[in-house]
């Protein structure tokens, strides 16, 4: 009976769940887990009745698992904050692609126009690494902006039209088809319409005799 003179409940969540203790230096809250010997000297029970207690209750399980939840709260990310730090990662980098290709568009605007004699000749390597620039210049914004980038602007236009010209090709498939049923159609009315005649004809030479 002497037990229930202990709040084991209180000893339980403590030691399960520890405390919320203010450092003395720093003067922030911090989480400390006391050991079943410190519990026993705050609340005067027996060491060995709050090891079985302990071990019944499988605290140390408890602990372990609580622990893990409080990291895992702890190292949560908040979503919205996220991505509002993404957006604005996204527009830095759009803003730097559109200056870089505005510099590019400079250095190659006399290339372009001509009537510049003392230009430097540009080298194979040199046209590579621009046309390279722009290629990644221009995944990284269909990127940036959500857009497929595995097929380009070019592509998707060939796509289209290839898509239209197979359409119009199965409506004309579709229409010569069509004047096909017509056409039998008219051929069997013609047919049944001669077989009625032949019918006829044979009644009347039957009626006649």
């Amino acid at each position: 009976m002497a037990n229930e003179l202990f709040p084991w409940d209180i000893i339980e969540r403590e030691f399960v769940q520890g405390r919320d203790e203010r450092d003395a230096g720093t003067g922030l809250k911090r989480k400390t887990f006391p050991t079943h010997e410190q519990l026993c000297q705050q609340y005067g029970c027996k060491l060995e009745t709050i090891r079985n207690r302990s071990q019944s209750g499988k605290w140390l399980l408890q602990r372990t698992q609580f622990k893990r939840k409080l990291r895992i709260k702890n190292t949560e990310i908040n979503l919205d904050d996220l991505m509002g730090e993404s957006g604005k990662f996204d527009a830095q980098h759009l803003r730097i692609l559109e200056k870089t290709n505005q510099l590019m568009e400079e250095f190659l605007e006399p290339y372009v126009t001509g009537g510049y004699d003392d230009l430097p000749p540009l080298k194979p390597r040199d046209l590579k690494d621009i046309i390279g620039a722009i290629k990644d210049s221009v995944i990284t914004v269909r990127s940036i902006l959500g857009e497929p980038n595995t097929a380009s602007l070019l592509d998707e236009i060939k796509e289209a039209t290839l898509t239209e010209r197979k359409n119009k090709e199965v409506s004309k498939t579709r229409l010569a088809h069509l004047n096909k049923l017509l056409t039998d159609s008219d051929k069997v009315k013609e047919e049944l319409e001669l077989r009625r005649a032949e019918i006829r004809k044979q009644l009347d030479n039957n009626n006649t005799k």
